[in-house]
């Protein structure tokens, strides 16, 4: 039997608030929101495991903070409603990842220090690049060592 789950990073950037925040509340409401230009949005499915990663310049930023699980997608009908993100103005949601077995890490894992370690970042010097988008297709060792880092199993 095929194991036939896929491992993304999901990206919070500081927007109208600050990327932590953003990204709590997101947890909090076990919901991840996907724009119309997210990457991977078409073959991300139930069973996907997730690791969450900040960006921009504050709180825990350029950290690995979390893992979830994909539950379920709610794709969002193209109305003239269209449903807008409160984070990130003007951005069109297109659909909605929700989560399950959400686990904030206890302690984040500061990516430089493990750059090495991840495969799927082949140009260790631009890993920045890697998060850009949104959403990140990443490997299974990676995902591995990320949670290994974080004390969490």
């Amino acid at each position: 039997f095929m194991n036939s789950e896929s491992f993304y990073c999901l990206t919070t950037s500081d927007a109208n608030s600050d990327a932590y925040s953003i990204f709590k509340r997101r947890i909090e409401e076990k919901k991840w929101p996907m724009y119309w230009q997210t990457k991977f949005q078409s073959v991300i499915k139930p069973g996907d495991k997730l690791i969450f990663y900040i960006a921009g310049v504050n709180k825990f930023r350029q950290c690995f903070v979390g893992s979830a699980e994909v539950n379920s997608i709610d794709k969002i009908s193209n109305t003239a409603e269209s449903t807008v993100d409160p984070d990130k103005t003007q951005a069109q949601v297109t659909s909605y990842i929700h989560l399950n077995n959400i686990k904030l890490f206890n302690k984040e894992v500061f990516i430089k220090s493990i750059l090495n370690n991840l495969n799927f970042i082949e140009n260790k010097k631009n890993y920045g690049l890697y998060f850009v988008g949104g959403v990140t297709k990443i490997d299974q060792a990676s995902n591995s060592f990320i949670l290994d880092q974080s004390n969490l199993r």
